[in-house]
């Protein structure tokens, strides 16, 4: 038989887990990545990413994406992913872009959790 203690416990632990998703801290996305084409780059403009498209460094207007997902591996796919389709990859999912010309954009304003 469960000890009572463990029992309210329990409801305890799901109920503040509920709190912090209704919160706005969302568990499904916890990991993030930051994939850049300043780092492991050898001359301008060659570096590690390739744009499977035409099998060159990809050149975009982005320097650098951070993503966030809910694994480790997820998480660098969709950076790689973000900083080869740039601004669109916003309208997606979380993310936080560097430009070329200097600003940064996010969407944490505006991205909403999917059910």
């Amino acid at each position: 038989m469960p000890e009572p203690n463990a029992d309210r416990a329990k409801q305890r632990s799901q109920a503040s887990e509920a709190e912090d998703v209704r919160a706005g801290d969302d568990r499904r996305h916890r990991i993030s990545a930051t994939s850049c084409v300043t780092k492991r780059a050898w001359g301008s403009p060659s570096h590690h990413l390739i744009d499977p498209s035409t099998g060159s460094p990809a050149v975009g207007p982005l320097l650098q994406a951070t993503v966030w997902a809910p694994t480790c591996a997820e998480a660098e796919i969709r950076s790689k992913d973000a900083l080869l389709q740039g601004e669109d990859y916003l309208q997606r999912a979380p993310a936080l872009l560097v430009l070329r010309e200097g600003p940064v954009l996010t969407n944490f304003h505006t991205w909403e959790r999917a059910a």
